[in-house]
């Protein structure tokens, strides 16, 4: 009897998905691919798709302790990715139904983001292009990269092609991990130091840690107080890292002040 297989990744992987269709299917696989984007899928739907499916290779669709505990052919989850909270892992565990990911396939293309989005807010490109737009040349101070503090949370797969990029831009680079990377961190002269002094100390904050219990809203209130006035926070790894209700508060109340210090100075008559 051959393994049923479904995969739910987002088409914009539709070579990929074909490649990796094929092999399995000259393994001996069925194979079903649903064509379109996975992160609407409701539990019901999933449900009647993972109906005698074996191995389920999903993109960001909820895979949640209802459809584990309903799906008796299901062995093996296979993230298409890194991060894998929108699997219930516990509910996997306990049901004996390995869950996979691939750790290190998207390092480049997000450590490639990371440095273009250091750019754009560097150097102001979101301004300098509306702009033009506009039919104007305006004069809009951005800064240099080179010189600039970067500090980068998680030194894992993607946060070591960051530091590798930024120190080709003459940055210096402070790293926090609860791993130490002690060779590398020698090799590319980046400093690992504790998440207080790297927030104090960085003109520019990456975030690439996975979320977990540990990292779920490891930036928030207090951690964003600490960082430098005008400090640049880069986040490319999952949303819950940050709380973005602290977030929101933070951006507001800078803004607020901003303004204030831009207003004219009242000056007494008496």
């Amino acid at each position: 009897m051959s393994r049923r297989v479904l995969i739910t990744v987002s088409p914009i992987y539709r070579v990929a998905v074909e490649r990796l269709a094929g092999s399995l299917r000259e393994a001996g696989c069925e194979v079903h691919y649903l064509n379109r984007p996975d992160e609407t899928l409701a539990a019901e739907e999933l449900l009647g798709l993972l109906d005698g499916v074996d191995v389920y290779v999903v993109g960001n669709a909820k895979v949640p302790r209802q459809v584990i505990e309903q799906s008796p052919r299901l062995r093996l989850i296979a993230k298409y990715g890194v991060g894998v909270d929108n699997i219930d892992l516990a509910a996997a565990a306990e049901r004996g139904v390995q869950v996979t990911n691939a750790p290190g396939a998207n390092a480049i293309s997000v450590a490639e983001m990371t440095i273009g989005l250091l750019l754009a807010l560097s150097r102001e490109f979101k301004g300098l292009e509306s702009s033009l737009r506009e039919g104007g040349w305006r004069l809009i101070p951005g800064h240099e990269l080179y010189g600039r503090t970067l500090g980068i949370v998680g030194l894992g797969n993607i946060g070591k092609q960051v530091a590798v990029r930024a120190r080709a831009f003459g940055m210096p680079v402070l790293s926090n991990d609860i791993v130490k990377y002690s060779e590398f961190c020698r090799q590319y002269e980046v400093k690992p130091v504790a998440l207080e002094e790297l927030l104090e100390e960085s003109d520019l904050v990456t975030l690439h840690v996975p979320l977990t219990p540990l990292t779920r809203h490891m930036i928030a209130e207090a951690q964003l107080a600490r960082m430098r006035r005008g400090a640049i926070l880069i986040h490319t790894a999952r949303g819950g890292v940050v709380d973005e209700v602290a977030l929101y508060r933070s951006l507001a109340d800078r803004l607020s002040r901003s303004r204030w210090d831009r207003a004219p100075c009242a000056r007494s008559t008496t």
